[in-house]
């Protein structure tokens, strides 16, 4: 299992002996990721970064892949920091 999966993050709360998923937080980058920890009621710390919604967009157009921009107003966000230093 992986992220966003919900059996990935039951394995770490069971190998961790959480029982109650809203002792935790969630530190993350990725929007569906913070989704997912929110729906679990974890509370949730987005990592905005430093590359512009445009480069994420060229980035992920290059791969292939989906664009997962960093929205700091979604309701799944409880707080939006740009770097991990600023924690």
């Amino acid at each position: 299992y992986c992220k966003p999966e919900r059996e990935a993050f039951e394995i770490i709360f069971e190998k961790i002996g959480v029982t109650d998923p809203s002792q935790c937080v969630m530190v993350e980058d990725s929007m569906k990721n913070v989704r997912k920890a929110k729906e679990l009621g974890m509370a949730t710390v987005l990592v905005t970064g430093n590359t512009s919604v445009a480069d994420l967009e060229t980035d992920a157009a290059r791969r292939g892949a989906a664009v997962d921009v960093p929205d700091e107003k979604d309701p799944a966000v409880d707080v939006a920091i740009r770097t991990i230093e600023e924690l």
